[in-house]
């Protein structure tokens, strides 16, 4: 009976009103400020599964209390979304073409494809997350077409790899109603995809083990961990697009603020000891690559 009740709510409940709430997002300037975010991608795959907004959680949340309201068990809204979340991670990507039978019940890739469209043709549509018969029933279904294929991103993106300023320009451009421009980025600070890419690695391995500490640490060390993590991210921001500002906060994150922490707090040491050790290699890979930058210069 309970497997019943979850069944029926994954499918009336659950996807129903994920359906509306991606629907919202795409018809509200303030709301799409959010999910753009998602759209900006220029390449299909799973990594665009996972880029969303900061603030994607707190636009969605209303959509969903409402399970809550009518007094849908916690245990199923966890297990059915951890199903719906994974199933719609997997339609991120290109090597999947048809589905065969699926593409009449269910979203697929070929499908999900078509919502990340810019082509006119393309724009608005497949807004499911799990079952494909809402976009029929509400008239927002739309097949992916091989005689016109999709064109990912969207229209006047200006591309960039800060992921501050990306995801919060979108508000400032409604403010202003005018998207504010990138200002140009001088090269003499030039950073290896090499060293970003070490250094976004780092970061999701220090964002594990917080996870797996967060519940031994007391409230002052979980702000100290978590505002360490931010100012990481920023800072790599920074560095991807040439800014001296991101060179100066990464050396002063993980040179002084991430050795103080540690020195700061009695817990546990071997393991941050070992991160902070990573860090320091990683930041002397980085000086090592501006000192060329500045050479050629």
């Amino acid at each position: 009976m309970e497997l019943f009740i979850a069944i029926h709510f994954y499918v009336f409940g659950l996807d129903l009103c994920f359906y509306w709430s991606h629907r919202f997002n795409h018809s509200f300037k303030i709301l799409w400020a959010v999910h753009a975010v998602h759209h900006e991608g220029e390449h299909f795959n799973l990594s665009l599964g996972i880029r969303n907004s900061w603030y994607s959680t707190l636009v969605s949340f209303p959509f969903f209390a409402v399970l809550a309201l009518i007094g849908v068990p916690l245990e199923v809204f966890i297990a059915c979304s951890g199903i719906h979340y994974f199933i719609q991670f997997s339609h991120h990507n290109r090597f999947v073409q048809k589905s065969g039978i699926l593409e009449y019940i269910m979203i697929t890739p070929s499908h999900h494809r078509v919502h990340h469209g810019m082509n006119e043709e393309y724009v608005d549509k497949n807004f499911g997350g799990t079952f494909v018969f809402w976009d029929k029933l509400f008239g927002t279904f739309q097949k992916e077409e091989d005689e016109n294929p999709v064109v990912y991103g969207v229209k006047g993106y200006q591309k960039n790899f800060d992921v501050v300023w990306a995801n919060n320009f979108h508000f400032l451009a409604l403010l202003k109603k005018t998207v504010p421009k990138f200002p140009p980025v001088k090269k003499n600070l030039l950073i290896s995809d090499f060293n970003i890419a070490l250094s976004g690695f780092a970061l999701f391995l220090l964002l594990v083990y917080y996870i797996y500490l967060e519940s031994n640490l007391n409230q002052p060390q979980t702000i100290g961990f978590f505002s360490i993590i931010f100012l990481g991210v920023l800072a790599t921001g920074g560095l991807s697009e040439n800014r001296i500002w991101g060179l100066v906060i990464w050396i002063l994150n993980f040179c002084i603020v991430l050795p103080y922490y540690i020195w700061k707090f009695d817990f546990e040491k071997t393991l941050l000891s070992i991160v902070l050790a990573i860090f320091f290699l990683l930041t002397l890979s980085i000086l090592r690559d501006v000192n060329r930058s500045l050479r050629k210069n």
